[in-house]
């Protein structure tokens, strides 16, 4: 979907994605794996924000990123300080904003992303990241043809990310919601 789809789809309260709390699979394996320091956290497609809201309140400094200035208002209205919340595009962002991010943490952002633009996503998250910066993400594994979301597997997670970000780890992801079945968290 082109930027102005998914602007519709805020628009009109069309966001069946959004938990309306943060993926319980993030809370879940961040609380389990605890992160030394305050280290800078970029989320791409952060929509209404509970993730980032919930990294700010757990030890990171977060920064949300969105399209869509309807998701972007509410968050800042419902979070407040708890993450900041910018209203840009993740590409435009990783050009202004390269090495600045210890963690990129993707919660599907990467399943929207149509097969032909993995590369520049790819390029794009390893630019945001410090060197030895590291990329986290739920992907959704669900068999099904067509997306968004697209169906993205562990294994060719691993393969879209081997050049520049070597090897990555895959686990089921804890505590998936019912409607989130065959979700993997990849880091």
């Amino acid at each position: 979907m082109d930027a102005s789809a998914w602007l519709a789809r805020y628009e009109t309260r069309q966001t069946p994605w959004d938990l309306d709390g943060p993926a319980p699979a993030l809370a879940a394996w961040f609380s389990a794996n605890p992160v030394p320091g305050t280290p800078e956290v970029c989320v791409p497609g952060c929509g209404y924000g509970h993730d980032a809201a919930w990294l700010g309140r757990n030890g990171f400094r977060a920064v949300g990123l969105d399209l869509s200035p309807l998701a972007i208002r509410e968050a800042q209205g419902r979070y407040g300080d708890d993450a900041r919340f910018l209203e840009t595009d993740f590409y435009a962002h990783a050009e202004t904003h390269a090495g600045r991010y210890d963690w990129l943490v993707d919660h599907t952002f990467f399943c929207t992303v149509a097969e032909a633009e993995i590369p520049r996503y790819v390029q794009a998250a390893h630019a945001l990241l410090k060197p030895g910066g590291t990329w986290w993400g739920i992907v959704w594994h669900h068999l099904e043809d067509g997306g968004p979301p697209y169906d993205r597997s562990p294994e060719g997670v691993r393969a879209a990310f081997a050049g520049p970000f070597g090897w990555l780890a895959a686990e089921p992801a804890p505590a998936s919601p019912p409607q989130r079945r065959g979700e993997w968290v990849v880091t």
